[in-house]
């Protein structure tokens, strides 16, 4: 059956139940543990119903304001020039922050404030793909993830989100266990090492007693791989600052039992070291945030071509779909050097696939005779479009000129050299 007819026929069947309120998202569990049930031909598991209703625009992200009850922030990796030379850095893309959950009957009201109001974005937050759906209660209207359709159609429940890594290991093991499908040992590899390595994204590391309950609860599942732990000096600094009494624990890996995983024809120890947690791929140490690690062992982890040429791509690695068809050999080295030469042109190239980057340099390089020019547009995050003519890259020219100067002037031959070009 069609996604839409399932989904349909759960919103119905959740509305002869219960009453809703007349506005908000109705998102997560209920919804997708109903729409997996009608598929299944069982018994909907229903605990509570969660309803998001977007209040204001977040302008920023106060990591002080107490009174949050969560927040979440997608990140992306800009890159600047200052005196020590070019430097990366995380910065907030988009963000949100939940400020208040009522309860009444079944129905929790969450309300929150962002900076993006679409549902997509809220439903790309979820940490797991079998939550990944929601519906507009006002209008009637159906969202859901790529990975959420993946999952109806698989049962494999997938890691969309690795902001919260030991809760999700839990949630994994938990939804697992109340969907009835088997808990897919990558995912928990993928956990294991946000765990021990960790992101600039990782909103949570660490948790309270509810979850440890939530732990115990599915402690068979988990305990071969992780144990829990408390942490005093958390407990100490939360007491200190706050004056509150609370339990903090963490996850960490159980090296003591021999693992042996064979899924998807990766070993465990391919994934991790069994000696000191580290990944044997080194590539995934550049990746500085979790969506960008997840995309990279979605989609690259496991074929050598790709996870060679991502060694000097990574500036530019982003959409899903990057390594989206052949390449020539010299043009992926004329944007691998390009980008070591100046990775601020990520601004105007990360989220293109490796040809629609490969390109977009060279139509904004042929346009210009002066390739400082060129070099400052992309830098400046624009490019030449198909469609523009004589007068709009003049006026591209123009709106660059005052940056060239110093600041680009000086990599003229460098670019020159990598073009196969006379110096200007």
């Amino acid at each position: 059956m069609e996604l839409i007819k399932l989904a349909e026929k759960a919103i119905d069947y959740i509305k002869s139940r219960w009453s809703l309120p007349e506005q908000g998202l109705l998102a997560g569990g209920s919804l997708a543990n109903t729409i997996w049930a009608i598929k299944n031909g069982t018994e909907p598991l229903v605990n509570d119903i969660d309803v998001f209703v977007y209040v204001n625009k977040l302008d920023f992200i106060d990591p002080n304001d107490r009174e949050t009850l969560f927040r979440y922030t997608e990140k992306e990796v800009e890159y600047y020039d200052d005196y020590n030379g070019y430097r990366e850095h995380p910065y907030d893309k988009k963000f949100y922050a939940i400020k208040e959950s009522k309860r009444d009957g079944m129905v929790n009201t969450i309300t929150y404030d962002a900076s993006d109001k679409s549902a997509m974005f809220l439903l790309e937050s979820f940490d797991l793909s079998c939550t990944g759906v929601g519906y507009d209660i006002e209008t009637g209207e159906f969202y859901w993830t790529e990975d959420f359709e993946d999952f109806v159609n698989t049962g494999n429940i997938k890691v969309s989100n690795i902001g919260t890594p030991s809760h999700t290991a839990i949630r994994l093991a938990k939804k697992s266990k109340d969907l009835g499908v088997e808990m897919d040992q990558f995912e928990l590899k993928l956990l294991i090492h946000a765990i021990e390595y960790g992101f600039s994204d990782t909103v949570k590391k660490y948790f309270k007693e509810k979850r440890k309950q939530d732990y115990d609860n599915v402690k068979d599942l988990l305990i071969e791989h992780l144990r829990i732990f408390r942490v005093p000096e958390v407990e100490d600094m939360i007491k200190i600052k706050h004056g509150s009494d609370e339990k903090i624990y963490g996850l960490r890996r159980y090296q003591n039992k021999p693992i042996d995983i064979d899924e998807m024809g990766i070993s465990f120890d391919e994934i991790i070291s069994q000696d000191n947690s580290v990944l044997k791929d080194n590539n995934v140490f550049r990746i500085l945030t979790g969506k960008d690690f997840l995309n990279y062992m979605r989609n690259v982890y496991g074929d050598k071509d790709k996870m060679r040429l991502f060694e000097g791509l990574y500036p530019l690695f982003g959409s899903r779909n990057y390594f989206d068809s052949k390449y020539d050999e010299k043009d992926v080295k004329m944007l691998s050097v390009l980008s070591s030469v100046s990775p601020m042109i990520t601004k105007s190239l990360k989220g293109l696939t490796l040809s629609e980057q490969i390109n977009s340099v060279k139509r904004t390089f042929d346009a210009f005779e002066d390739k400082t020019v060129a070099l400052a547009l992309l830098e400046s995050g624009k490019i030449v479009e198909t469609w523009m003519d004589e007068s709009d890259t003049l006026l591209m020219e123009l709106s660059v000129r005052k940056e060239i100067f110093g600041r680009i002037e000086s990599r003229v031959s460098t670019i020159n050299e990598l073009l196969g070009r006379e110096k200007i």
